[in-house]
């Protein structure tokens, strides 16, 4: 067939392409190159093998998974909605049944979750990795670094009375209806990249930070500051921190192989270490990822990579994906007013009914 040439107009002839001297010489020396990326390309996708969904247990009775979050870093108990944030975004889950509702379209997407707070108005706050957003009823708000955010990551957030106290990598401050201000100093703090916060039942501040080796915890009462770092921590990594119903504090540490739960009270000169708990000690690893309470005095800590540890009179029990655990580690534990337990996982979220809670303390 012949081809007009569009410059032409004239008729070509097309026969096979031939190659000067110079390109064949080209080929030639580099011909082992191009053979070995060949080579390679092409067992690429021989050996290729898509990634494979984990296979679940069955969920034991009491238990509802929704997976559709994926990666899980925070929980937010709402009413009947539970807030679910992670990697993939905003979900809403129902309370009651653990449902996934819906995937949250937000104004700013993609948007990868590290914290979830509703304050007393009921407006939901959204602490992510380029900044800060409210959600309300007439709209949304939005801060990062330019609007005043000491950095655009914000890893945790608490509700007060009429603010929001936000932690980022780079320090905290305290977003009011006037604007952003600084209230706490970086230097009070045992480090400025700030991971977790507490108000204890007392008032007390406690704050954790995540950065080695100058990580730790930090509490802030009545003017008086205190800090404990790696010389008194299983270790400086502070990842979670809770309140038992006897009125101790609980602080969740650790990276790699190194971590463990540490428990604080507070008397008059200021706060005690009073009991430190390990791997050996029968938690499920050696880093404790969250920790939360439960009814009848049991303390759940979820370990990085090795499952959840349920503590009751001095017993553990530990239970894993064999168990029914869509992933072994465990990012976020909340329990509701009625005992019924919400755990973030890596593989997204689990509804424990009370009843069900109370059979994993039981062992």
């Amino acid at each position: 067939m012949q081809v007009p040439d569009s410059n032409t107009g004239d008729s070509q002839s097309h026969g096979p392409a031939r190659l000067r001297g110079s390109e064949r010489g080209w080929f030639a020396a580099n011909y082992p190159i191009i053979l070995f990326f060949a080579a390679l390309g092409l067992a690429t996708v021989l050996l290729y093998k898509p990634p494979v969904e984990p296979k679940l247990a069955p969920a034991p009775a009491g238990w509802v998974r929704a997976v559709e979050p994926g990666k899980v870093l925070a929980v937010e108990l709402d009413g009947e909605t539970v807030w679910v944030g992670g990697k993939n975004g905003l979900f809403q889950v129902d309370s009651s049944s653990g449902d996934l509702i819906q995937k949250v379209s937000l104004p700013v997407e993609p948007i990868h979750i590290r914290s979830l707070e509703v304050d007393p108005s009921g407006d939901l706050w959204i602490g992510h990795v380029d900044g800060l957003l409210k959600i309300t009823e007439q709209g949304s708000q939005s801060w990062d670094k330019r609007s005043g955010l000491p950095a655009n990551r914000v890893n945790c957030l608490l509700a007060l009375a009429d603010s929001m106290l936000v932690g980022t990598s780079a320090g905290i401050v305290e977003v009011t209806s006037s604007g952003v201000q600084q209230r706490i100093s970086p230097s009070s703090l045992a480090s400025p990249v700030v991971n977790a916060f507490y108000r204890s039942k007392t008032g007390a501040l406690l704050i954790g930070s995540t950065s080695d080796p100058e990580g730790g915890l930090t509490s802030i009462h009545d003017g008086s500051v205190q800090t404990w770092g790696k010389d008194v921590l299983p270790h400086p990594y502070i990842h979670d921190i809770c309140e038992d119903h006897d009125g101790a504090l609980w602080v969740a540490t650790g990276l790699g192989e190194e971590g463990g739960a540490i428990s604080l009270r507070e008397g008059e000169s200021g706060f005690e270490v009073v009991d430190t708990l390990a791997k050996a000690d029968g938690l499920a690893g050696f880093k404790v990822r969250s920790v939360g309470p439960h009814q009848g005095g049991a303390l759940w800590f979820g370990s990085e990579n090795d499952g959840l540890a349920v503590r009751s009179e001095g017993s553990f029990n530990v239970i894993t994906m064999e168990d029914g655990l869509p992933h072994d580690e465990i990012t976020v534990i909340k329990t509701d007013s009625d005992g019924t337990v919400w755990l973030g996982t890596l593989n997204g979220v689990v509804r424990i009914s009370s009843e069900a809670a109370r059979r994993l303390a039981l062992g």
